[in-house]
């Protein structure tokens, strides 16, 4: 237990332990009271701060509600997705952070129990995903230093004066939070938005605890079609999720 509180501390703030879901009350915005704001502005990278245009709360930092061409409404900022979850990055060199937040998705897709609600807080178990917190404060439990660990944050986000986006969006529903939350949260734990990059088994492990397995396709002592059966047989279960990295790509590639 002592080595668990000692390694609260990571990158100059401290994570404590998780010990119980928060109360409603956390979430709450009580008259008089100001939006929370947790203090912390993350680190950009240096092309980042060429187009950063300030941290803003999801209203502003998100497309308001409008009427897109299909003839569908964007709700502006909202938990939930009207269309299929297509989440993407730009300007952030997290694309293992995207896959595995793809990954749970795809999980999530096929009815399998939804990881969100033990993840993201507040969250709404009768309708089965998470909740706009009321004073902006979000309380995230990931899994790193030897246990299960309470990730704070406020709802403020990076924004670009230019097409570039700094955090994660859905091109299909511009207006969903939660991806841009789960990555914000993330990221504070692994130092900030100049992310030097990661593999999706040590993100998903840190998102969900669940234990990872790097395969090499083109190593010689895989054998590709019992591989192939047992990761099926386990995907449709709904106990593995799956990412692929391709390594580096030749320019002729």
């Amino acid at each position: 237990q002592i080595l668990v509180l000692k390694a609260s501390m990571l990158n100059g703030l401290k994570f404590p332990p998780w010990t119980s879901e928060p109360s409603p009350d956390e979430f709450a915005l009580r008259p008089g009271d100001q939006p929370y704001s947790d203090g912390i502005e993350l680190s950009l990278s240096d092309f980042q701060r060429e187009v950063f245009d300030g941290w803003k709360r999801p209203a502003k930092a998100l497309p308001p509600p409008a009427w897109l061409s299909n003839g569908e409404v964007n709700p502006g900022p909202s938990m939930q997705a009207s269309r299929k979850i297509d989440v993407v990055q730009d300007a952030a060199t997290d694309c293992s952070v995207v896959a595995s937040l793809c990954a749970g998705v795809a999980r999530a897709e096929r009815s399998h129990v939804k990881i969100l609600r033990s993840v993201l807080h507040p969250y709404d178990s009768g309708a089965a995903r998470p909740l706009i917190s009321e004073n902006g404060k979000y309380i995230v439990r990931l899994n790193f230093n030897g246990c299960y660990r309470k990730v704070i944050i406020d709802d403020t986000l990076p924004t670009s004066r230019t097409s570039r986006v700094i955090h994660v969006v859905d091109r299909l529903n511009p207006g969903l939070l939660w991806p841009a939350l789960l990555e914000k949260a993330y990221l504070k734990v692994r130092g900030g938005y100049d992310f030097p990059g990661s593999n999706s088994g040590t993100d998903l492990w840190i998102l969900s605890g669940w234990i990872p397995e790097q395969v090499f396709l083109q190593s010689d002592d895989l054998e590709p079609d019992t591989f192939w059966r047992r990761t099926l047989n386990a995907f449709t279960y709904g106990d593995v999720m799956v990412t692929m990295g391709t390594g580096k790509i030749s320019a002729r590639a």
